[in-house]
């Protein structure tokens, strides 16, 4: 029996260069959930097909989609990066459960981010402020430590900042790195 639900991680580049088999995907999907970024993407592969963005709050997105599996329907999520990690796909599998749903991982941005700066990944502190209030990192600062933290928006780097400089580390050096992995890539103290 298929799987109802298909979750398809995308890097910056974007959907244009997925696999062939992962682009066949999308054009068999009876509904997509994707950022809006994405959407004339997915509409150039799949013209015929409804496409939502993500829902707000995010909690409403499992009723949207038990509704779409009663119904008998293929559902396909466009996530960035690898959705099992701070990502969609945690929160859905833990609820629709992995007999039910396929996961295709594209790299994350945290590998992404690592291989920039030449950390290594498995001694560096990775965290999400998406979804998450500043506040939330408080507790997990502490001074000689590589983070790598995937941004809420574009205000979160002055947020972490002062943040930093409330909890005493003034001497914290700061990188901000942005749609790696795409042409317009960027890197700043």
């Amino acid at each position: 029996m298929a799987k109802f639900l298909t979750i398809i991680g995308v890097e910056e580049s974007g959907i244009e260069v997925l696999s062939s088999d992962l682009q066949a995907e999308i054009a068999s999907a009876d509904y997509i959930i994707a950022n809006k970024r994405f959407h004339q993407a997915i509409q150039a592969i799949h013209s015929a097909i409804r496409v939502d963005g993500w829902p707000s709050p995010f909690k409403k997105i499992y009723g949207l989609l038990e509704e779409k599996r009663q119904q008998g329907l293929h559902c396909l999520i466009i996530a960035t990066g690898d959705p099992q990690y701070f990502g969609a796909g945690g929160s859905l599998t833990k609820y629709f459960g992995m007999k039910d749903i396929v996961v295709h991982p594209a790299r994350s941005g945290f590998s992404l981010a690592a291989a920039k700066l030449c950390w290594c990944l498995n001694t560096t502190v990775c965290l999400t402020l998406h979804g998450r209030p500043i506040n939330s990192l408080r507790t997990k600062l502490f001074p000689n430590q590589n983070y790598l933290l995937l941004a809420n928006d574009h205000q979160s780097p002055n947020e972490v900042a002062r943040l930093c400089m409330d909890q005493g580390f003034d001497d914290a050096i700061l990188i901000t790195l942005a749609r790696l992995g795409g042409t317009d890539q960027a890197i700043s103290n």
